[in-house]
C-alpha cells in the first residue's frame, strides 16, 4: 500500500515539475488506483473493528525503507522524464538498454559483495540472511531450487516490461497505474489459483475483489479515450480520403 500508494501520489507530482500535462483520465485512474490500493488493504482491518493505530503502525525501518525506495523511484521518473519520455524513439530505446545494463547488475554484484560480510553473521541477521542467500540456498532440494530459480526470471521480465511502460511518452500520471495495476491484479489472480490448486488457501476477501473492480475501472478510464480517439482519428483520415 505505501510503496505503490506513495508512486501513485508521486506521478502527478513529477509530471508538474517536468510541465507534462495530465489527462482528465489519467486523474481518474489514478484516484480509483489509490482508492483500490486503501480499499484491498484497509477493508478488513476497519470492518474488524481494529483500530486505527493498530492498522497504521509504523517502524523506523519500514519508513527508511520506504523513504529509500520513494526517493529511488523519484529519481528513476525524473530521469526517465528528462532523457526518454518524447517522440524520438532512439532516445527512449538507449535509456532503457542502459538502465537495464547498469541497474540489475550492478544490485547483483552490491548484494554478493555485501554476502561476505556476513559469512560467520547469524541467519535472521541483514548480511547473515544475504549471505545464506548466496550459499544456503544450494542447499535445498532441486524443485524448490528450479521453481525459486523460474520465480526469479519471471520476476526480472516483470522489471522489464513494467520499464517499457514507465517509459511510455504519455504523462507519468497515465504510465504508473497502468503499471501499478498490473500489480494488483496479478495478486489477486494468483491469490484465486493458489486457492483453486491448494484447498488450504482461502480466496480473498471482499476487500480485494472490490479494490480489483477499483482496478478494472481504472484501466477502462486509461485505454477507453485514447482508443476512442484513435477510431475517430482512423475514421477522419478515411472521410478524407473518400472525398
Amino acid at each position: 500500500l505505501l510503496m505503490r500508494g506513495g508512486m501513485l501520489i508521486m506521478s502527478p507530482i513529477v509530471d508538474t515539475i517536468f510541465k507534462r500535462k495530465v489527462q482528465w483520465f489519467s486523474w481518474c485512474a489514478l484516484a480509483m488506483s489509490l482508492g483500490a490500493l486503501l480499499v484491498s488493504n484497509l477493508w478488513e482491518p476497519f470492518t474488524q473493528g481494529k483500530p486505527i493505530a493498530e492498522v497504521t503502525a509504523f517502524n523506523t525501518l519500514l519508513l527508511i525503507d520506504l523513504a529509500v525506495y520513494l526517493g529511488s523511484y523519484f529519481v528513476r521518473l525524473s530521469l526517465m522524464s528528462k532523457l526518454a519520455k518524447s517522440d524520438n524513439d532512439d532516445d527512449t530505446k538507449k535509456f532503457f538498454v542502459e538502465e537495464q545494463m547498469i541497474g540489475t547488475p550492478s544490485i547483483l554484484i552490491i548484494l554478493f559483495v555485501l554476502s561476505f560480510f556476513g559469512a560467520d553473521a547469524p541467519r535472521d541477521t541483514f548480511l547473515g540472511g544475504i549471505h545464506y542467500g548466496f550459499y544456503g540456498f544450494w542447499s535445498h532440494p532441486a524443485q524448490v531450487i528450479a521453481i525459486a530459480m523460474a520465480i526469479g526470471f519471471c520476476s526480472q521480465f516483470n522489471g522489464v516490461f513494467g520499464g517499457l511502460i514507465l517509459l511510455d511518452k504519455s504523462e507519468n500520471a497515465f504510465a504508473v497505474p497502468v503499471n501499478r495495476c498490473s500489480s494488483i491484479l496479478a495478486g489477486v489472480t494468483a491469490t484465486v489459483l493458489l486457492a483453486i490448486v491448494f484447498e488450504s488457501y482461502n480466496l480473498p476477501g471482499t476487500g480485494e475483489f472490490v479494490g480489483a473492480g477499483f482496478i478494472v475501472g481504472a484501466i477502462l478510464f486509461l485505454t477507453l479515450p485514447k482508443m476512442f480517439a484513435k477510431l475517430n482519428a482512423k475514421k477522419q483520415r478515411s472521410l478524407e480520403k473518400n472525398s
